[in-house]
This record gives C-alpha cells, sequence and structure tokens, in this order.
C-alpha cells in the first residue's frame, strides 16, 4: 500500500486553468502596451513629420524674403525658377513656392514637406522704394593714399537723430585706401579716428594718433611711440606695437609681431616674435601659414567720371567748347545773386535793383541723367558777394577754368547744387558752400530734408598721381557740408572749420583744426548710376 500524498487530479486542473488564465490575461496586458508603444511612436513620427514640414514652409518663406530683400526687381518666373531650383521634389525635406502675384503686395504659398508629412503656409509682403549709393560709404576714400595730421577728428554722425555732438560721436567715421599699390595711410598729430581703417599700403602712426576700431592692412602697420588701435590689428606684413598701446583686442600678422612693452591679449604670428626682456607675452601662437587675408582693392573711379570728361558728344566734355557766362567781382557794388525757378539773378545792394542775367546753359547726360547745366566762371568769388540757391532748385554749374570761392554760397533748404569742374577748385579762408535749414540758419545735416545731397562736388581734376598736385583746396575758416567726389585729383584740407559730409578722392591730405564728420544719411542718397531705387519687402502678413 503506498502511503505517499496524492493531490486530487480535479485541484490539478484547476492550477492549469488559473496560469493559463493569467498568462492570457499578461499576454493581453503585453500586447496593449506594445500597442500603445507602437501608436504613440506612429503619433510622435507623425508630428514630428508636421513639425519638420510646417519649418520647411517657414523655410520658403524666409527664402523668398531673403530673395526679395536681394533682389526686388526679378520676374514671377526667375523668382520661382531660383527659389525652387535648389529644393528637390522628394527626398526627406524639401519646400515648393508658389502663387506669386505681381503687385506692391506679393502673397507666396510655400508648401513644405518632410516625408509623407506636408505643411502649407502663406506669406504676404508689401514692398516699399528706398535708395542708396555705394560711392560714400566711410568718411574718407583714397585711391592711393592719405595723411592725417593736426588735431581734426574722423568720425560720423546721423543727421536724422539731430545735429553733430563732439561729446558723442558716432564710430562709423571709416577710412579706406583702395589700389593695390597704395602709399597707404600716415597718422600724425593726435588725429583721431573713431571707426575702422581698411588700407592698401603701410599703416603708419606718429604722436598720440589714433584708431577706436579695427585696423586692416595689405603692408605693415607700426604704431610709433604712442599710437593706439583699440580693436584689432591685421597685417599682412609686420606690426609694430607702441609703448602705451595695450588696448588692442588682438594682434595678427603674416610676418613679425614685435612689442614695445607687455601684451597679453592674442597674437597670430608667421614670422618673428620680438619684445624686450622686461616685458611679457602670455598669448602668442605661431602659424606656419598666412593667417592675414589681403585688404582687397575697388575701382576708385567707381562712377566713370573719367569718361564724363572725355564725352565730346552728350556728356561733360562737350561743355569745354561753351562759351561760360563769366563774372567780375569787384568792392562795389556788393551784389547778392540768387538761382530762382525763373534763373540766375542778382540784386544790387547798393541800388537795391534787380537784374536777370541771360546765363550760357546746355543740356547733357551726366552720369545716366539728362542735366540742365550752367556753364560759368566764377573764379575769384569775394568781396561781400554771394550765390543763393533757392529752395526748390536743383543747380548744376559747369565751372570753366580754375575757381577761387573767397566768399559764401549759400544752399537752402529744398536745394541742391551741383558743382562740375576739370579745373582746381579753391575755398579760402572767408570762402565755401554752406548749407542752410529751413529758418534760414545754417544746416545740421549734409542731406537736406528731401533727403538729397545739399552740396556735391564733381572734380575731373588730374593730379598725375602727384600728391601735392591739389585739385581741391578747402581752407575755410567755417564749418561746411560738403560731399566730393575727385577719383583723379589730390585734396588739401587746411581748414579750421569742420567738414560734414564724406571724401573721395586719389589722395588726401589734412592739418590743421578741420575734422571730417561723416553724415551716415549720406548713404542713403542717389549718387549717379552708382543710386539704386529698389523696393525693400516688409512682412505685412504670416499665417
Amino acid at each position: 500500500m503506498n502511503n505517499a500524498y496524492s493531490q486530487p487530479k480535479e485541484n490539478q486542473g484547476f492550477a492549469l486553468i488559473t496560469v493559463l488564465v493569467i498568462t492570457f490575461l499578461g499576454s493581453l496586458i503585453v500586447f496593449d502596451t506594445i500597442q500603445e508603444n507602437l501608436n504613440q511612436e506612429r503619433m510622435a513620427g507623425n508630428y514630428s513629420k508636421e513639425l519638420n514640414a510646417r519649418l520647411q514652409a517657414e523655410n520658403g518663406l524666409a527664402e523668398a524674403y531673403n530673395t526679395l530683400s536681394a533682389d526686388s526687381s526679378l520676374s514671377t518666373d526667375d523668382m520661382m525658377t531660383l527659389l525652387n531650383s535648389a529644393q528637390n521634389d522628394s527626398g526627406g525635406y524639401h519646400h515648393n513656392i508658389d502663387a506669386w502675384l505681381d503687385s506692391d503686395i506679393r502673397e507666396i504659398n510655400s508648401s513644405g514637406f518632410h516625408y509623407d508629412g506636408t505643411y502649407a503656409m502663406r506669406g504676404s509682403f508689401s514692398l516699399t522704394s528706398s535708395s542708396g549709393n555705394s560711392v560714400f560709404t566711410g568718411a574718407i576714400t583714397t585711391c592711393d593714399g592719405a595723411t592725417l595730421g593736426g588735431s581734426g577728428t574722423v568720425d560720423s554722425y546721423d543727421s536724422s537723430e539731430g545735429a553733430y555732438d563732439s561729446s558723442n560721436p558716432g564710430n562709423n567715421g571709416d577710412v579706406s585706401v583702395l589700389n593695390e599699390d597704395a602709399s597707404g595711410l600716415t597718422l600724425s598729430g593726435s588725429s583721431p579716428i573713431d571707426g575702422n581703417v581698411s588700407i592698401n599700403g603701410d599703416l603708419t602712426m606718429s604722436g598720440s594718433a589714433s584708431i577706436s576700431g579695427d585696423a586692416h592692412v595689405s603692408g605693415n602697420i607700426d604704431l610709433g611711440s604712442s599710437g593706439s588701435i583699440d580693436g584689432n590689428a591685421q597685417a599682412t606684413g609686420n606690426v609694430t606695437n607702441s609703448y602705451s598701446s595695450t588696448t588692442m583686442d588682438s594682434i595678427s600678422a603674416n610676418g613679425d609681431v614685435t612689442i614695445l612693452n607687455s601684451y597679453d591679449n592674442p597674437i597670430s604670428y608667421s614670422g618673428d616674435l620680438n619684445y624686450p626682456s622686461y616685458g611679457s607675452v602670455s598669448n602668442a601662437t605661431y602659424y606656419d601659414t598666412a593667417q592675414v587675408s589681403d585688404v582687397g582693392t575697388e575701382t576708385c573711379d567707381i562712377l566713370d567720371l573719367t569718361s564724363e570728361f572725355a564725352n565730346t558728344t552728350d556728356g561733360v566734355g562737350s561743355l569745354g567748347s561753351v562759351s561760360p557766362t563769366a563774372y567780375s567781382f569787384s568792392y562795389w557794388p556788393y551784389t547778392d545773386y540768387v538761382f530762382t525757378d525763373t534763373g540766375l539773378e542778382s540784386y544790387n545792394k547798393d541800388s537795391g535793383t534787380t537784374d536777370s542775367f541771360d546765363t550760357e546753359t546746355a543740356s547733357i547726360d551726366f552720369l545716366g541723367e539728362e542735366t540742365e547745366v550752367y556753364v560759368m566762371s566764377i573764379d575769384n568769388f569775394q568781396n561781400g558777394n554771394t550765390i543763393t540757391i533757392e529752395s526748390g532748385n536743383n543747380v548744376t554749374i559747369y565751372l570753366s577754368g580754375d575757381t577761387s570761392i573767397e566768399d559764401k554760397i549759400y544752399v537752402e533748404d529744398g536745394a541742391t547744387l551741383t558743382i562740375i569742374t576739370e579745373g582746381t577748385f579753391t575755398t579760402t579762408a572767408d570762402g565755401g558752400v554752406y548749407a542752410l535749414d529751413s529758418d534760414g540758419n545754417t544746416a545740421t545735416s549734409a542731406v537736406n530734408s528731401d533727403g538729397e545731397n545739399s552740396f556735391i562736388l564733381y572734380s575731373g581734376y588730374d593730379s598725375g598721381g602727384d600728391n601735392s598736385d591739389y585739385g581741391v583746396t578747402l581752407s575755410g575758416s567755417t564749418d561746411m557740408f560738403l560731399t566730393a567726389y575727385a577719383p583723379d585729383a589730390a585734396i588739401n584740407v587746411t581748414a579750421s572749420g569742420d567738414i560734414y559730409g564724406s571724401l573721395r578722392s586719389d589722395y588726401l591730405n589734412v592739418s590743421g583744426g578741420a575734422g571730417v564728420h561723416f553724415d551716415e544719411q549720406i548713404t542713403s542718397t542717389n549718387i549717379g548710376s552708382s543710386g539704386s531705387s529698389s523696393s525693400t519687402p516688409e512682412i505685412t502678413r504670416w499665417f
């Protein structure tokens, strides 16, 4: 007889069923969990696809805006081709642009795709007119070089925000030297520059000359004994620091770097590093390849003024054969000459009488525009006589021969004066061209209330590379608002009065106390064929 314990068969069946039920329920839970995870993964994937598709749609509108900003004159077909050609019509990420409307309000449909995810957006842009020029973008631009001595400051201001404030000047008084074989820039005296310098040739500093911005030079930089640069100093040649200049953000040279004291900021060099035994240099890196690129060159006569003077058919050159209206200025009687809507008039201060002049004029094509020009000779303009350009008149004068302005020419607000000359142009201590505001007081801007240059001088004088053969000499004691374009001439500024505007010449020499204050509003004016009327896009809707 077997006495061992034996479980009833009905209990064994119940245990098996229980295990099967628990297993089945566990399987259902696992299956449901897997299904839920799959659903969540699909939902996350769909959300990711939709999100990326939306980003692609936004990218399409952004590219349309950027393309419009670069060139608002593109035709519909060219715009569509340009925007869509860079996009694949298949693949993970792409967008398509369509529904372009040719009007001042441009509406764009942008469809974004990410695999099977899609998203559509619409952007609406308005086009507003804008203008500007690439000729005057800084205080001083020269072809061959410049010497800035004396105590005058080179800086900037925005006349739309008010008059120049010497206690709070702008720092866009940039100085550029364009030609590859240029002589460079020499700073002496105090001659501070509140801006950047970009120089072909050497940068040589003496006295307490200073540059508040960066200096990029295709050549050598020598700060002398006490010159200073506050920004980065970069030279394709050598850099020699000064005893007192430790403020530079960095020094980079393809040649040698010589430190006359201690310097803790970054240095990169490809030649030798020299510094005195009592000094210290803590952050220098040697490179066996050049780290500083060339400044690069630019066409100096960007308006091709030389060709204008060579033009003997309908341009400036043809004016050489026109007999100028000549004036003889004397002490008596004192006379005011006024350019009005009807032409040139004179007012005799002694007799109180007004006379009209049959002034010689010519219609020419100057810098791509039809221009009515007065052909005149006004040398030795002096002795209490004045010329006034009345508001509402845009006067262009071709000055025949050499000209000396020894008294005052006034340009009222709402008027402009353009002087074209191939001879020398000189202002003396009491003479010059002065802009007026709407109240008849001295203006605060080189740009009038109509957004135009009050006075611009085009000099075709050719100094022939002789930097002491001056085509333009400015010696006035009163501040003058002037935009001067003299690509083949040397300009000499000995004035004690400051210049508000911009200067572009072959060479520039500044001495005395004259400063050059760049009116930043000049960049918004149209200058010859470089002036560009365009349309700037503004976002009106994005949905």
